[in-house]
């Protein structure tokens, strides 16, 4: 297909987000034909026309169950790395105002410990969560984007910092692992091995 011919990139883009749905390639490939007829009459409409089917193709993938499922579990994961020191800061802090005692078999935690556990649990979430939804991981870290931008105004942006960072780690390493599992399966495939 010509340059020119491509549908808007943006629009595209965006319609790719969803590419882990049974119903996608066929309305990919839908689209794209559809587009190909109207650019070579007016290309300016087509691009408008692909856009304005884009974005409501988009609203109706959205609103299917596996994107909702994906959406909740991004906000699960937001809440659980912006709250994760939580306990640890509330017990130090009464710790610190004497209001609690002590403990002699649990020691209160060090910043370094409160850190990395928030790092392991924010790690394992972002693990857990690309597992679940190996096809639809761009989406999952998007929504996982958007919910900590939400949530900026209500919490210290370091602890959204860390979080954030160690949660896409985590799902970056998961998803690594996948691609060479499958690549290796490829491989084995190829050579007859079982």
């Amino acid at each position: 297909m010509p340059e020119i011919l491509n549908p808007p990139r943006g629009a595209s883009l965006l319609l790719r987000l969803f590419a882990g749905e049974t119903d996608f390639p066929q309305i990919e490939g839908d689209l794209r034909e559809e587009f190909c007829q109207r650019a070579i009459g007016d290309q300016g409409a087509a691009r408008r026309w692909y856009r304005r089917e884009a974005i409501r193709n988009v609203w109706v993938l959205a609103r299917m169950a596996q994107t909702l499922g994906i959406i909740f579990v991004a906000l699960v994961s937001a809440l659980v790395a912006a709250w994760s020191p939580g306990p640890f800061v509330i017990r130090r802090s009464l710790l610190a105002l004497g209001l609690v005692r002590p403990s002699f078999l649990i020691a209160p935690p060090s910043g370094w410990q409160i850190l990395l556990s928030f790092a392991a649990l924010a790690f394992a979430c972002g693990w857990l969560a690309t597992s679940a939804f190996s096809a639809r991981v761009w989406l999952l870290r998007l929504a996982f984007v958007g919910w900590n931008i939400a949530m900026l105004t209500y919490y210290l942006p370091i602890t959204l910092v860390w979080g954030f960072c160690w949660f896409l780690l985590g799902s970056a390493y998961c998803a690594e692992r996948i691609r060479r599992q499958l690549a290796v399966g490829r491989l084995r495939g190829r050579r007859g091995v079982a």
